[in-house]
């Protein structure tokens, strides 16, 4: 069975456009573990939907556009947080300014450990969806 693309593109790219507009607007932002885990989990459900039900078009479109959506943010968000981290930091902490460089090493690793779960999600969507189509291919 081959996939016929029809809308398919421009969702994932509309998707994927928002999420890194998105995350520009946002500028510097230090996500929570609800942010990223929920990202993650929504992704990691949509796979496991692909798993359990081969080949559903609407499933596929939904996981591919949320997998750009996460993808968009996460490839705009690191970039411009980890440029601004320290007069993030800095602006947050105005009376501790000799703790500053201390504040934004622990932040940064925090940071890393939250971009990675939604990172994770992305990539598990990922192999779900090449999976499927592969199956679809059979």
């Amino acid at each position: 069975m081959r996939l016929r693309l029809g809308t398919l593109p421009l969702a994932v790219g509309t998707a994927t456009s928002a999420g890194a507009t998105l995350a520009l607007l946002l500028g510097a932002y230090i996500p929570s573990w609800g942010v990223t885990g929920g990202a993650a989990l929504g992704l990691a459900t949509l796979a496991l939907g692909l798993r359990v039900v081969p080949g559903h078009r609407e499933l596929l479109v939904t996981t591919l556009a949320l997998g750009g959506f996460v993808l968009g943010f996460l490839v705009a968000t690191i970039p411009a947080t980890l440029v601004g981290l320290d007069d993030f930091v800095a602006s947050k902490l105005p009376e501790l300014r000799a703790l500053a460089g201390e504040a934004t090493r622990d932040v940064r690793s925090r940071l890393f450990a939250r971009w990675s779960a939604a990172g994770v999600g992305v990539l598990l969507a990922g192999v779900a969806v090449l999976i499927d189509r592969r199956r679809a291919t059979r």
